[in-house]
């Protein structure tokens, strides 16, 4: 038989392990078992999302491939191993998931699951906020030097954090709409943000057709669109208050707002106080 496993190893047995490699896994085959009661999480369901109807309960594992190949995978280390050296863990982890994912570092689930429960979630993904301040980082510094010579290197770094951070739904979103952003100006002409959302939802689920039920596209793609709809207007409701502090409120508030019947009814609770978390986040 062939197909893709859900294989669990002890920890001890996955240090060392790079993307890529060939390895053999001694274990105990078993098929996941679906949802026991109504609104609890469904584990079959989820893995058969992935392609995955089968698991692997791993107990030996023998390295097939010993020689060590390059990989984004080796860069992606040497970060989270220099913050890490400085920063201790697990605050070191933490920093290098707000940079490049969770899914991109081993974060331990309990820091995952808090930021879940108090509704900073986003903070553990690489996405649209990322490559906002690569692309910034970039015009900015290169605003005196040619147009193509912008373009290009705001490309290269689009591409190299594509790399870094994986091919994930939420990553993918977030660098199609910056080249549409470099893709503006080089045409020199504004892009219309509602209709890059579009173009970018429209070529991922070509791409991966699965994907239309993955949590993480679902609520990127939510959030996205509630800035672009209603965060302008949310700010000019809260003229009555200096117009940084109401920015500060309509962006968590207006994600807030898209996401909440998906949060609801995936999760069954909602942190009340989410909105100023995220106030003071974003601050």
């Amino acid at each position: 038989m062939t197909g893709k496993l859900y294989v669990t190893v002890p920890i001890l047995q996955a240090i060392g392990l790079y993307p890529s490699q060939e390895v053999a896994i001694t274990g105990m085959l078993y098929k996941p078992e679906a949802a026991s009661n109504p609104g609890a999480f469904d584990f079959q369901k989820y893995l058969k999302q992935e392609g995955t109807f089968a698991g692997l309960i791993g107990k030996q594992i023998n390295f097939i491939d010993e020689e060590k190949k390059w990989g984004w995978w080796q860069l992606r280390k040497t970060i989270v191993r220099s913050q890490v050296r400085w920063l201790g863990v697990p605050e070191g982890l933490l920093v290098s998931a707000m940079v490049l994912g969770s899914k991109a570092v081993d974060l331990p689930y309990d820091i995952r699951d808090l930021f879940l429960k108090v509704g900073l979630a986003y903070a553990l993904t690489a996405s649209g906020f990322q490559t906002s301040l690569i692309l910034g980082v970039i015009l900015q510094l290169t605003k005196r030097a040619k147009k193509a010579t912008q373009i290009i290197l705001g490309a290269l770094g689009l591409i190299t954090f594509l790399f870094l951070a994986g091919f994930q739904a939420a990553v993918l979103r977030a660098v199609i709409m910056g080249f549409a952003a470099l893709v503006g100006l080089a045409l020199e002409r504004k892009v219309q943000q509602l209709g890059s959302l579009l173009l970018a939802a429209t070529l991922l689920l070509l791409f991966n057709p699965l994907w239309i039920w993955d949590l993480g596209f679902k609520l990127s793609f939510l959030a996205t669109l509630g800035l672009i709809v209603t965060a302008r207007r949310i700010t000019q409701h809260l003229d009555w208050i200096p117009r940084a502090i109401a920015s500060l409120i309509s962006v968590p508030l207006a994600a807030t707002i898209w996401n909440l019947p998906l949060l609801l009814h995936i999760f069954s609770m909602v942190a009340v106080y989410s909105i100023l978390l995220n106030s003071i986040t974003t601050l």
